[in-house]
C-alpha cells in the first residue's frame, strides 16, 4: 500500500512537471493582440490551433470580399477584450465575413465571443451572405449582435447569417436586428445545414425589403432540409413578403418519408407581433400565410412550452402548414387575426391539396398530409371583437387532401378518402373568444375550427365563447364538413353561437361520434348545440351518446335529411337534457320527419328512413344539473416574454364560484397566478386544479 501511494505520487508530480513545461498539454493558448482590420486578416492566417485573436474596441471594416477563414484546420477564438466593444463593418458594401472550406474535415470550430456584425452587404454574383457565411465549417456565436446586414439583387438568401454545405452553427444568447433580405431569411438562411439557437432575440427583421421578390419567405429564419432548435428565444417585429413573417421551414419529399429532412424544435420560445405582407406598392405570389411560422412539406415543427401573440397573415396567422407536422405542448396561442383575402385559419391554419407540380412528379405521386398534435395548449381569438376574424376556422383550419378523392387541380384521384385526411389530435385544448365572418359572398364557418376531410380526435377540450358570425354564419364552435371524421370525448362547447346554423358543431356530410361531452348555453337559429345535414355527397353518420345538454338559446338538436341529399343517420344516445320549455319542451327538430319539434321521448322514438335516431333512451333531466369544468393553462414562452397562466372554465347550475367569488359569467378565461384553485357549483360540483410556479 505505501509503495503505491509513493508511485502515486510520483507519476503525479511528472505529470505536472511536464504540463508545466513549454508546450505542455497545460500551457496557456497562443494570444494575438489585434487593433486593425490588416492585424485581424493576418491573425486569421496566422493563428495557432487552440488559440484566442482578441481585439481592442473600435471599428474594423471588412476587407474586399470580407474577412476571410477557409481550410485551417484549427480551432480558435475570436473575442472582443474585456470591457470592449467591437464591431465587424461592411460599410453597407461588404460582406463582413466567409467562413468556408472545402469541407467539414478541413476545418474545426471557430467561436466568436462578444462581437457585432454590421452593415454587411451581399456581393452581386456572390453566394454570401451580407454579415457571415459559414460553409462546410463550425462556428459558434456567444453574446454577438447581427444588425443592419442586407442581402439584395442576389439569388440567395440570410442577409445576417448564411448556412451551406453542412455546416454546423451554434448561437448563444446573440441579437439579430434590423437584418434584411429582397429574398429569403432576413437574417439566417440554412441549406443543408444545422442551427442550434440557446437565448438571443431575433427582431425587426425582414425578407419584404423594398423590391422584393414575390415569393419572398422567412422574415427571419429560412430553413431548407436542415435541422434548427431554438430554446429561451424572442422571435418579435418580424416581416416576410409571401410566407413565414419570422420563421419558414421546408423539406424536400426524400425517401423515408416518415423522416423529416427539416426538423424545427421551439422550446419557452416567443413569437410576438410578426407578419407576412408584402413591401408598400408590391404584391406577394398570393395571399400571405404564416404571420409566425410557415412548414412546407418533408418538415415537422415542434413546440414546447412557448408562446405565440398578435401575429398576423392572411392564412394561418400564427403558423401556416402544407403537408407538414405541428406538434405543439404547453403552448399559448393569443390574439392573432388573419389579414384580407381569404382568411383562413385565423390562429393556425394546416392544408394538404396536391398540385400537379415537380414536388409530385407533375401530379403522379400522393404526398402525404398535413398533421396537427396539440396538447395542454390554448387558443384564444381576438381580443378586440372588431378586429378582422377569419372566414373559416377563427382559430384552426385544417384540410385534407380533397383533390385526391375524387380527382381535380390538375391531379388524379388516389387512395380514397382514408388516405387522403388531415390528422389532427387535441388533448386538453381550450379554445377561447375564436370568431369567423363573412368574405363577400362567402358565409363563415368554424368559430373556433374548421375541419374539411380530416380525422379529428379531441379529448378534455374547451371550447368557450366562439362564434360564426353574420346572419348564414354555421359551427359556432366546430364545423366538420368533408367527409369528416369526428370523435369528441369530455370535451365542452360552452357560450358558442352561429348565426344560422350549428350554435356549437356543425355537420355537413361528416360523422361525428361524441362520448361524455357538454353542451351549455350555445345559440343558434337552427341547433343551437348540434346541426346536421349530408352534403350532395356525403352522408352524416356517427353517434352523440352520454352527453349533457343544458341552457341552450334555442332548440338543441336539428337534422336535415332525404329524399334529394344522401342518408342522415346522426344517432342520439343515453343523453341527459335540461333545456327550457319543462319536461315536454322541444329539444329536437327533423326538417322532414319532425319540422313541428320533438321532446325527448319523441326523438327517443324516431325513425327516419334507414336510420333509428336513438338506440339507448335520452332522459330529461327536471332539475338545473349543478356541474363545471376547469382547466389550468401554464405560463408559456421564453423567459421575461411568458404569456399566461389562465383558468378556463364553464358551468352549469345555479350559481358558481372560483376561489371563493361568486362568478356572473358561465363560462371564461381568466388570468391567474400560480397555486391551487377550485371551482364550485353550489349544491353540486366541485373542481380542482394547480397552477404551476
Amino acid at each position: 500500500m505505501t509503495c503505491n501511494r509513493t508511485l502515486a505520487g510520483a507519476l503525479a508530480a511528472l505529470v505536472t512537471a511536464a504540463l508545466a513545461l513549454p508546450g505542455g498539454a497545460a500551457a496557456a493558448p497562443a494570444k494575438i493582440a489585434v487593433k486593425t482590420s490588416a492585424q485581424l486578416s493576418a491573425a486569421l492566417r496566422n493563428i495557432a490551433d487552440g488559440g484566442v485573436i482578441e481585439l481592442s474596441g473600435g471599428t474594423y471594416p471588412s476587407p474586399a470580399g470580407g474577412f476571410s477563414i477557409a481550410n485551417l484546420r484549427k480551432a480558435f477564438t475570436i473575442q472582443a477584450a474585456p470591457n470592449a466593444a467591437v464591431f465587424l463593418d461592411g460599410q453597407g458594401q461588404r460582406p463582413v465575413l466567409r467562413f468556408k472550406n472545402g469541407d467539414r474535415s478541413r476545418g474545426k470550430r471557430v467561436t466568436f465571443r462578444r462581437l457585432t456584425f454590421r452593415n454587411g452587404r451581399a456581393a452581386p454574383g456572390k453566394t454570401d451572405a451580407g454579415g457571415v457565411t459559414v460553409e462546410a465549417a463550425e462556428a459558434a456565436f456567444v453574446r454577438c449582435v447581427f444588425t443592419g446586414n442586407t442581402t439584395s439583387g442576389v439569388s440567395v438568401g440570410g442577409g445576417a447569417l448564411r448556412l451551406a454545405r453542412n455546416a454546423h452553427v451554434t448561437l448563444v444568447q446573440s441579437t439579430f436586428q434590423g437584418n434584411g433580405s429582397t429574398r429569403r431569411g432576413g437574417a439566417v438562411e440554412a441549406l443543408a445545414s444545422t442551427l442550434a439557437v440557446t437565448g438571443g432575440r431575433f427582431v425587426a427583421n425582414r425578407s419584404n425589403l423594398p423590391g422584393h421578390t414575390a415569393n419572398a419567405a422567412g422574415g427571419a429564419v429560412y430553413l431548407l432540409n436542415s435541422t434548427a432548435g431554438f430554446t429561451d428565444v424572442l422571435f418579435s417585429g418580424n416581416e416576410a413578403a409571401w410566407v413565414g413573417g419570422a420563421l419558414y421551414a421546408f423539406g424536400t419529399w426524400t425517401p423515408p418519408l416518415a423522416t423529416p429532412r427539416t426538423a424545427v424544435r421551439l422550446e419557452r420560445t416567443s413569437f410576438f407581433a410578426n407578419r407576412a405582407r408584402p413591401a408598400p406598392g408590391q404584391n406577394a405570389v398570393g395571399d400571405t400565410q404564416g404571420g409566425a411560422i410557415h412548414a412546407e412539406d418533408q418538415v415537422t415543427v415542434t413546440v414546447l412550452d412557448s408562446a405565440l401573440a398578435d401575429n398576423s397573415a392572411a392564412i394561418g396567422a400564427a403558423v401556416n402548414l402544407y403537408r407538414a407536422a405541428l406538434e405543439a405542448t404547453g403552448t399559448i396561442f393569443r390574439n392573432h387575426r388573419a389579414g384580407a383575402g381569404d382568411g383562413f385559419g385565423g390562429t393556425i391554419a394546416a392544408l394538404s391539396a396536391d398540385q400537379a407540380d415537380a414536388s409530385t412528379g407533375n401530379g403522379n405521386i400522393n404526398r402525404p398530409n398535413a398533421r396537427v398534435v396539440l396538447r395542454d395548449v390554448l387558443l384564444q381569438g381576438p381580443l378586440d371583437p372588431g378586429l378582422a376574424a377569419a372566414l373559416s376556422g377563427g382559430c384552426l383550419l385544417a384540410g385534407g387532401d380533397g383533390p385526391r378523392v375524387t380527382g381535380g387541380a390538375g391531379v388524379p384521384a388516389q387512395g380514397g378518402l382514408g388516405a387522403n385526411r388531415a390528422e389532427v389530435l387535441l388533448e386538453r385544448v381550450v379554445f377561447s373568444g375564436c370568431s369567423t365572418t363573412r368574405r363577400g359572398n362567402t358565409a363563415a364557418s368554424g368559430g373556433a375550427l374548421r375541419g374539411d376531410l380530416v380525422e379529428l380526435e379531441m379529448r378534455d377540450g374547451l371550447v368557450l365563447g366562439s362564434s360564426a358570425r353574420a346572419a348564414d354564419g354555421a359551427g359556432g364552435g366546430l364545423s366538420l364538413v368533408g367527409a369528416a371524421l369526428a370523435t369528441l370525448s369530455d370535451t365542452t362547447f360552452a357560450g358558442n353561437s352561429a348565426g344560422s346554423s350549428g350554435g356549437a358543431v356543425q355537420v355537413r356530410g361528416a360523422t361525428l361520434d361524441a362520448d361524455g361531452s357538454r353542451f351549455l348555453g350555445n345559440s343558434a337559429g337552427l341547433g343551437a348545440a348540434i346541426y346536421a345535414i349530408p352534403s350532395n355527397r356525403d352522408p352524416v353518420a356517427g353517434t352523440v351518446q352520454r352527453s349533457l345538454f343544458a341552457g341552450q338559446a334555442g332548440v338543441a338538436l336539428r337534422d336535415v335529411g332525404p329524399p334529394s341529399l344522401p342518408a342522415n343517420c346522426l344517432r342520439y344516445n343515453a343523453n341527459r337534457s335540461f333545456e327550457p320549455g319543462g319536461a315536454s319542451g322541444t329539444v329536437y327538430v327533423h326538417n322532414t320527419a319532425a319540422p313541428g319539434g320533438l321532446s325527448v321521448p319523441g326523438l327517443n322514438n324516431l325513425v327516419v328512413g334507414p336510420c333509428d335516431k336513438s338506440t339507448a333512451p335520452n332522459t330529461r333531466e327536471l332539475q338545473p344539473p349543478r356541474e363545471g369544468v376547469l382547466a389550468a393553462i401554464q405560463a408559456a414562452g421564453a423567459p421575461g416574454q411568458r404569456l399566461g397562466p389562465f383558468l378556463a372554465y364553464a358551468w352549469t347550475g345555479t350559481a358558481a364560484t372560483l376561489d371563493g367569488a361568486p362568478l356572473g359569467a358561465r363560462f371564461g378565461l381568466v388570468p391567474t397566478a400560480p397555486g391551487a384553485h377550485q371551482l364550485a357549483v353550489t349544491g353540486g360540483q366541485s373542481v380542482a386544479v394547480v397552477v404551476d410556479p
